[in-house]
């Protein structure tokens, strides 16, 4: 098949942008005369992403509906029905072969005006629970493409089929050894990684802070905190009122990591939120984590994701509510070091991840086409 078309729709967090890019860069490299668009909006992070990917990528104006009732979702209600109409224009003119979602309401008036136009559907939901706009859209696609091994999270398991969450390309190439020697974390300590994601997570910030305040002296490890941009000045700030000087410790406060690949390669265990794609590369490079969910998700859904993995143990889980300076020092060092904990929750890590996924999500896309 040469000259085929693809157009890919997902956007608002890296959650939904990075598998959608992730697809579009198997697609491309299996079809090499392919033609490849997204689309998206300006306010979303793929605005930024896809072409820094090398991709096209149209806007439209659409925006999620309040969850509760508001007068606004009239407004939300016209801008849908606008996009939708842009969007059948868009399809219109690009002719794709296929039109892919991945997710986030941009997916929605993609999808509809791609099944409304007679032209074929796959979605991808990259979480444990789906959301409503894969559930919303599950009737009118022909696949449905699942991260967890739970056909029936949509109410079509006759067309769904679980292919994990793709993982960046870069994560491929992450090697330990390599990492820890090029971040100057060979020194034969243990590593810590603590993310909160691209903005951050106030409460971690403040329970880590006060970690660090009691126990830099006595910190036997690599701790590398990554706050966020919104919460980095607070931290360091309240260090700086507290008389502590980190210089000369194990100790690195970070407000973001562009090369996220070689810091999850060096690190021993992991703690983060319990978003489904950071999930997806914690299990590929097979690192044992202590997952806090954050609570102000839509349907709660992050919680449900740490859920597979504790239950698989390959992770440990602390609710928000119940985080403390205490708790995050026991969860830490009963863990740190337990050489045999260690080894076994890596190995179980490993077992969540579909290493292949952006491949299988290919096939999927193929066997539509063969039709």
């Amino acid at each position: 098949m040469n000259n085929l078309k693809l157009l890919i729709a997902g956007g608002g967090t890296g959650g939904h942008i990075n598998p959608a890019i992730a697809i579009a860069n198997e697609f491309s490299n299996t079809y090499k005369d392919s033609e490849i668009l997204f689309v998206g909006t300006r306010s979303g992070l793929e605005s930024e992403l896809v072409p820094k990917a090398g991709y096209d990528i149209k806007f439209i104006n659409v925006e999620g509906f309040l969850r509760i009732k508001s007068f606004y979702n009239l407004i939300v209600a016209g801008k849908f029905a606008t996009s939708l109409l842009k969007c059948i224009a868009i399809i219109k003119k690009f002719k794709p072969d296929i039109v892919v979602g991945t997710g986030g309401y941009v997916s929605a008036p993609v999808v509809l005006a791609a099944n409304y136009l007679k032209i074929p559907t796959l979605i991808h939901e990259q979480n444990a629970l789906a959301g409503k706009t894969t559930k919303m859209l599950s009737k009118y696609v022909n696949k449905i493409c699942v991260a967890f091994n739970d056909k029936n999270v949509t109410v079509y398991p006759e067309k769904t089929v679980v292919t994990g969450n793709p993982v960046r390309a870069s994560f491929k190439n992450a090697d330990a050894l390599k990492a820890k020697k090029e971040l100057s974390l060979d020194n034969g300590l243990k590593t810590v990684l603590c993310v909160s994601g691209s903005l951050g997570a106030q409460k971690i910030s403040e329970y880590m802070t006060d970690y660090i305040k009691n126990n830099y002296r006595d910190i036997k490890y690599n701790l590398i905190v990554v706050t966020g941009d919104l919460y980095y000045e607070d931290v360091m700030n309240a260090l700086k009122e507290a008389y502590i000087n980190l210089d000369g410790t194990n100790i690195q406060i970070k407000n973001y990591i562009y090369d996220m690949e070689k810091y999850l390669a060096a690190a021993d265990v992991v703690i983060s939120r319990s978003g489904a794609i950071f999930l997806s590369e914690i299990a590929y490079l097979g690192k044992p984590s202590v997952l806090i969910p954050s609570p102000n998700v839509a349907e709660n859904h992050q919680e449900i994701n740490a859920d597979r993995y504790v239950n698989m143990k390959a992770a440990v889980k602390i609710k928000e509510n119940e985080l403390s300076k205490d708790i995050l020092k026991e969860t830490i060092e009963g863990l740190i070091y337990d050489e045999k904990k260690l080894t076994m929750m890596s190995l179980n890590a490993k077992k969540m991840s579909v290493d292949d996924s952006a491949a299988i999500i290919l096939k999927e896309i193929k066997k539509i086409l063969d039709k």
